[in-house]
């Protein structure tokens, strides 16, 4: 009986470990974004409405970016594992079809 008390209390040590590296994870990745927001695209941190994201499989952590200026447009960020901020979508076939975004990066803006 105490051993199964001791696998169990293990097991839940180590989700709760987890569970809390994901969300310091997730923490991060949120300063940074914000951080690239402001200092390398010129947004303004108030423009900023939310920052969201859903563990998916590729990319790892997307991040769901709305702003105060569109709040019905949502743009997704990668940081592809290696700190360099991607925007994923809008991406050029959305815009060519005639997708209005005011934060699109792309290089035709």
């Amino acid at each position: 009986m105490k051993k199964r008390w001791w696998i169990m209390s293990l097991v839940l040590i180590v989700v709760m470990i987890s569970f809390a590296g994901i969300q310091l994870k997730i923490n991060h990745l949120k300063e940074d974004l914000t951080d690239y927001l402001v200092q390398q695209q010129n947004v303004e941190a108030s423009n900023i409405l939310s920052i969201d994201t859903k563990i998916g499989k590729l990319p790892t952590f997307p991040m769901y970016v709305t702003f105060k200026d569109e709040p019905d447009r949502t743009y997704t960020y990668t940081d592809r594992g290696a700190g360099q901020w991607t925007q994923i979508f809008p991406n050029e076939d959305v815009i060519q079809k005639g997708g209005q975004f005011k934060h699109w990066e792309g290089v035709s803006k």
